[in-house]
């Protein structure tokens, strides 16, 4: 190995000056295509006009009901708001006049939801957030109606 004497230069003109490698020779070659079939595309799948994947929305009027009269409890907004998840308690929601449970949904753990309180009634926030998604709330237990 050989041995370089030890130099250290104090300033940047000291520095030996920089030489640069001789360039690459690259041999120039002509560029190599290769065909590979093309797969047969698939038959297309019709157009619908109301594509599945667009959730049905639904009036207020016609967002589910109590299925008897005698199933129906009927609360107040002042009884509704026991209703808040809180010491164990179940969590209810009104929307529309109607009661839903919501106490088992993961999103509204601890009765609240995006800063909205279980135990009142939520139609214009549900509204407002859902647009009256009918698949959002089908999901929940209906419970009563808000009188």
């Amino acid at each position: 190995m050989q041995q370089f004497p030890e130099y250290v230069p104090e300033t940047v003109s000291q520095l030996p000056p920089f030489v640069a490698p001789p360039p690459l020779e690259i041999p120039e070659q002509e560029p190599e295509t290769v065909d590979f079939p093309l797969p047969e595309a698939p038959e297309a799948a019709p157009v619908s006009e109301t594509p599945e994947t667009v959730p049905e929305t639904v009036p207020p009027e016609n967002l589910p009901q109590p299925e008897t009269p005698a199933e129906q409890k009927t609360f107040t907004l002042e009884e509704l708001k026991n209703y808040n998840g809180e010491n164990g308690r179940p969590a209810y929601v009104a929307v529309n006049g109607v009661v839903y449970d919501v106490s088992q949904r993961i999103p509204w753990a601890g009765g609240t939801h995006f800063g909205l309180v279980s135990g009142n009634d939520l139609s214009g926030q549900f509204m407002a957030c859902h647009g009256g998604v009918r698949a959002v709330i089908e999901q929940l237990p209906v419970v009563g109606i808000l009188v």
